[in-house]
């Protein structure tokens, strides 16, 4: 009965040591949030290639083929033209394998700023996280 009343700190008012763990400095904060402007500015170019991929499945003039250049001249820009009826396919496929890459990716970001801000991760990427932490109750056997 006695090492109950010993205790000298509740976790409550100026003597609480748990925000102080887990609040991450003006720094970190900055360095985190350039990364997650690189990551949104990768997805966004995702977005305009599954676009295209769109545009090219319903036959409009894209590039279909992002390495394919005019025959003799090695140093001229992408070819624009009108996807064949296989290739149409192909760009309506590509687009929704790379559109539920993108909502995976985004839903990662998410979830991530969100450990970050509340002081669970230390660094924002767009990767699943790893479960670190099992609850006590789902012990198996």
């Amino acid at each position: 009965m006695e090492d109950i009343h010993k205790k000298t700190s509740n976790s409550i008012g100026h003597n609480s040591n748990i925000l102080k763990d887990k609040s991450p400095t003006a720094e970190a904060i900055e360095d985190q949030l350039f990364k997650v402007g690189e990551y949104i500015n990768n997805i966004t170019g995702k977005f305009f290639r599954i676009l295209d991929q769109v545009r090219g499945s319903h036959g409009d003039e894209v590039v279909v083929n992002p390495y394919e250049r005019e025959e003799n001249k090695p140093d001229s820009h992408r070819v624009v033209r009108k996807p064949t009826k296989y290739e149409r396919s192909e760009l309506h496929f590509e687009a929704i394998e790379e559109l539920q890459n993108v909502h995976t990716r985004l839903t990662h970001l998410h979830l991530n700023i969100d450990s970050f801000i509340n002081g669970n991760v230390k660094e924002v990427t767009d990767k699943p996280r790893s479960a670190s932490k099992k609850s006590e109750g789902s012990n198996v056997n």
